[in-house]
């Protein structure tokens, strides 16, 4: 009884493993071509979509694996989740942004499209542009550049060249310039004259949905710093 009991196990946990070969492969800690290659030949479904939302493109995302991404976008059932997004709202190539992963943005960006439009789920709706300047990727940036018009606004109307200023990447502002960016809001930033105080209370009210924005504008109105008009249509 026992070694049937061992049996049906192991013919449950066996098939639940077969079931996604790609992804085992992805997740191997030798995730070669080779390895890849025959997984796919053995992988019954894969347009997979696991339980935290991630295709197989997240997954490769994840470790940086561009080869691997450039392989598997050539399957179309992966290729039509290239703008899928995971159980964050996150895309693989936003991911690869994030993660600072540069072989598998590489291979991401590369199937961009200037009319795919993805907007980060943040309150500012912001570009993958917006994305990569505010964490100074500024390799990322030029790849970019060549899919999204420079100067692509968030919601609020900021290009990414305000934001880059706005988190003080120096090189992701200096890649944005030297392609035409420029300042799509039309108020005087004036980032020199902020106190630590007040650009802490920036940062962290641009990266959550604002409730205190109004508040650091009015304290620069009042220090003779800002033209009271960004918060009057707010």
């Amino acid at each position: 009884m026992q070694l049937k009991h061992f049996a049906i196990l192991f013919f449950l946990f066996s098939s639940k493993l077969s079931a996604q070969p790609i992804s085992m492969a992805l997740r191997h800690r030798d995730p070669s071509l080779e390895r890849l290659e025959r997984a796919i030949e053995n992988d019954r479904n894969p347009g997979h979509i696991n339980k935290i939302g991630d295709s197989f493109l997240h997954v490769a995302a994840k470790r940086d694996l561009g080869k691997q991404i450039a392989r598997l976008m050539q399957i179309q059932e992966i290729n039509d989740l290239y703008l899928h997004q995971n159980n964050e709202n996150k895309t693989a190539i936003e991911i690869a942004i994030k993660n600072n992963a540069p072989s598998a943005f590489s291979a991401l960006v590369t199937h961009l499209r200037a009319d795919d439009h993805i907007r980060i789920d943040n309150p500012q709706r912001w570009s993958l542009l917006h994305l990569a300047a505010s964490l100074d990727r500024a390799e990322m940036i030029v790849a970019l550049i060549a899919k999204i018009p420079v100067n692509t606004e968030d919601e609020r109307g900021w290009s990414a060249l305000d934001i880059a200023r706005l988190f003080k990447a120096d090189s992701a502002e200096g890649v944005l310039v030297k392609h035409g960016a420029v300042s799509t809001n039309a108020k005087d930033l004036a980032f020199a004259h902020f106190d630590e105080q007040a650009y802490d209370s920036w940062i962290e009210d641009y990266e959550s949905p604002l409730p205190k924005l109004c508040e650091v504008v009015d304290s620069l109105h009042i220090a003779g710093l800002w033209p009271n008009t960004y918060c009057a249509d707010s």
